[in-house]
């Protein structure tokens, strides 16, 4: 039998970092609750029980001397200010690309507009980012909803050329996910099959762009899906300008 392991087995950094977290405040003598299961792998979050650490659903059910744990899916404000009343000693390991989400929510709420969330309405994450706003939000598991139906403003220009050019790429719908590169602030990640490529290169940074250079095959011809620009492969890699918290799609042509 032949067993080939993934180049990008393992936990997101942002995983890591919460259960690297814990493992330590736990050797330190901490005792420590985690606001649902630190993560998805019943193994790791036995082994955390096993040396103390307690798993609670809520705020309400962590016991009087115990740290919470806020895990890398983030809560929504109201669950710190059930923390802040109860004067816990918390422990933040919201991963900091969804914390940068949260100030997007918050934003939306300042400027008075309509945040549109892409997710699973159930989801501790969607519910996180939905919990820091106070204004109108809508929820939408996939594009064909949100265009079935659309909030009462118009449909975002944006939110109709990411349908679009989904709709061109059957990689985008059904490709299987290649991770390209990723730093602190931005990252780029592929949708592939066998005729089709879609990469997305996204920038955190609030406050500037950022040049990005992206591994990429050098057959075919690479664009931007939306404005059709040509980019050209130097040394195996694409260089794009991404914008502040923007994001660049670059397809390829056969």
């Amino acid at each position: 039998m032949n067993i080939i392991r993934a180049k990008t087995a393992g936990f997101c950094f942002g995983v890591d970092r919460a259960v690297k977290l814990t493992y330590d405040l736990l050797a330190d003598g901490h005792k420590v609750a985690t606001l649902g299961p630190l993560i998805h792998n019943p193994q790791v979050v036995e082994n955390l029980e096993a040396k103390g650490a307690l798993t609670c659903p809520d705020v309400a059910s962590v016991p009087d001397g115990y740290e919470v744990i806020i895990r890398s899916h983030g809560v929504p404000q109201t669950v710190y200010d059930e923390i802040s009343t109860r004067r816990l000693v918390y422990h933040d390991a919201t991963c900091p690309f969804v914390a940068k989400i949260h100030k997007i929510a918050m934003r939306a709420d300042e400027n008075h507009a309509l945040l549109l969330v892409a997710g699973d309405a159930s989801h501790p994450e969607v519910q996180g980012i939905v919990g820091h706003t106070k204004g109108k939000v809508k929820v939408f598991a996939n594009l064909e909803e949100l265009e079935k139906n659309p909030p009462a403003e118009k449909l975002p220009a944006w939110i109709k050329t990411l349908s679009d050019v989904r709709k061109k790429h059957p990689a985008a719908r059904t490709g299987r996910y290649r991770e390209l590169m990723l730093t602190n602030r931005q990252y780029a990640f592929a949708r592939l099959d066998e005729t089709d490529a879609l990469i997305t290169a996204v920038n955190n940074d609030e406050n500037q762009s950022a040049g990005v250079w992206i591994p990429a095959s050098c057959d075919g011809t690479w664009k931007n899906a939306v404005t059709g620009e040509a980019i050209s492969p130097e040394n195996g890699k694409l260089f794009v300008e991404v914008p502040p918290c923007g994001c660049v799609l670059i397809e390829k042509e056969s």
